[in-house]
């Protein structure tokens, strides 16, 4: 959960959780959509890094 007050983006135990989660999750996408020569393992083909492999990265971000 995103709170907001008048000071901003509050951050709170269930949006660090959520966060947390996601980060998890995001790992799993990396981890199954690797560089195959310059191709990713998972997507038929396309060029690596793939839109996952890419939203995954970001995701993983935000716990940094």
């Amino acid at each position: 959960m995103i709170l907001v007050d008048r000071n901003g983006v509050v951050a709170s135990d269930t949006m660090i959780g959520e966060i947390e989660q996601l980060t998890y999750l995001a790992a799993a996408v990396l981890i199954a959509h690797t560089d195959e020569g310059r191709r990713c393992a998972v997507c038929s083909g396309k060029a690596f890094p793939c839109l996952a492999a890419e939203l995954a990265r970001q995701a993983v971000a935000l716990r940094r």
